[in-house]
């Protein structure tokens, strides 16, 4: 054989090089390992309560999916029909969580209407607000996190969790008096289990979280058979799998918000960010309360008690809150609104809570109502002009306040 090295030097350094790289894989994998189980450790234990019950759902189902802290959050990455999703499940662009200097933020909060019920992305209030306030030349975003079926008390958890970290300069709640109340005095809405507040004393309490999962939601599979730590069939590999940190962590993205709350303690820890608390922490402020919550609770308490925590959350996260009323097409149409409209609305000018009156702004400007609402203004969501109006509302009450 003429060759400089002979064969036997040659599958040596074969087998050498094959147990270092072998070595080295295993060395990576156990320091992936180690790093996601300290991880995992930091992500708020999740006991569901998986229950053969079956939701109903009402729709939401079709643009939704179960999420542990929310009770239902939109689908990531979404295409049906006009409706699309960005990977966070909002409509709209997908903006950087982290701002830049000299930006300016707007993010919404709310349910159906907010989230654009019956219309097209670009239709949506989000979509126009948008393009009327780019055309003043600033540099601003506006971002979407309205779900359809949200109460307001998801959506001051939505702000906890999500909200907040876009460091808005302006919320914008979107109060819709025909349900919003029933909703935030619930456990159970829309066919569905959801989280639900109490008041104590001058605090608010949490509880149903984490949400029991019910049947029919599209991650109720996989969340399932996490919940239940099904060991059964697979074999050693399958075995294996399921005890991986790595593939834990995976299986738990209903839990990203947490673990986006971890990475900003990491951050925070590296002198790279102000935010250090996760949301294990966070909620814990309204999961501290030993005793039961009360059978009975006054809903509009209740829900002027959510709309003042947010005020306050907003103002601490240096931003500032306004809450939009919607009435009912109903309600336009007959030029009469409920007491408890007037109330909510009277409420909020007590308490120096900033509102901008949909139903007064409307009438002002002597808009037709079958211009503003869809079917011919019998249904509640606003037409695509509805929401266009309400948006130059917004930008006006911008102006006005600067």
């Amino acid at each position: 054989m003429n060759s400089k090295y002979p064969r036997r030097h040659i599958l040596r350094n074969v087998l050498i090089n094959a147990v270092l790289l072998c070595g080295s894989l295993l060395i990576a994998f156990f320091l992936l390992e180690a790093v996601f189980s300290a991880i995992n450790k930091n992500i708020p234990e999740q006991k569901i309560l998986v229950t053969d019950k079956t939701g109903r759902f009402v729709g939401h189902e079709v643009f939704n999916e179960y999420h542990s802290i929310y009770g239902m959050n939109g689908i990531p990455d979404l295409h049906v029909n006009r409706v699309q999703h960005n990977s966070r499940g909002h409509r709209g662009p997908e903006y950087r969580i982290e701002k830049s200097p000299g930006l300016k933020r707007v993010l919404f909060l709310g349910d159906s209407n907010t989230w654009g019920y019956g219309i097209a992305d670009k239709q949506t209030r989000a979509a126009y607000l948008q393009i009327e306030l780019k055309n003043n030349g600033s540099p601003i975003e506006v971002v979407n996190l309205g779900v359809t079926g949200f109460g307001t008390d998801q959506s001051l958890l939505k702000f906890l969790l999500e909200g907040s970290g876009y460091q808005p300069d302006w919320v914008i709640l979107e109060y819709f008096h025909l349900n919003d109340m029933d909703e935030n005095s619930s456990t159970e809405y829309w066919g569905v289990p959801k989280p639900k507040f109490w008041i104590r004393g001058d605090n608010l309490c949490l509880n149903n979280v984490p949400v029991p999962l019910v049947q029919g939601w599209s991650n109720y599979e996989v969340i399932a058979a996490h919940a239940t730590d099904d060991d059964s069939g697979g074999g050693w590999f399958h075995a294996m799998l399921r005890s991986s940190e790595v593939v834990q962590f995976f299986s738990n993205r209903e839990f990203r918000t947490d673990v986006v709350s971890l990475f900003n303690r990491l951050r925070y820890t590296f002198g790279l960010s102000e935010n250090r608390r996760t949301a294990r922490e966070i909620l814990s402020e309204y999961q501290s309360c030993d005793e039961l919550p009360p059978e009975k609770e006054e809903r509009f308490e209740l829900t002027m008690r959510l709309m003042q925590e947010l005020d306050r959350l907003v103002e601490a996260n240096g931003g500032r809150l306004a809450v939009m009323m919607t009435p009912t097409a109903g309600d336009y149409k007959s030029g009469n609104l409920g007491e408890s409209y007037k109330r909510v609305h009277d409420s909020l000018v007590k308490n120096g809570i900033d509102t901008i009156d949909l139903w007064a702004e409307f009438h002002q400007r002597d808009y037709d109502a079958y211009r503003l609402y869809l079917a011919n203004a019998n249904d509640d969501h606003f037409s695509p002009e509805g929401q266009r109006l309400s948006a130059l509302i917004i930008a006006e009450y911008f102006k006005s306040e600067q």
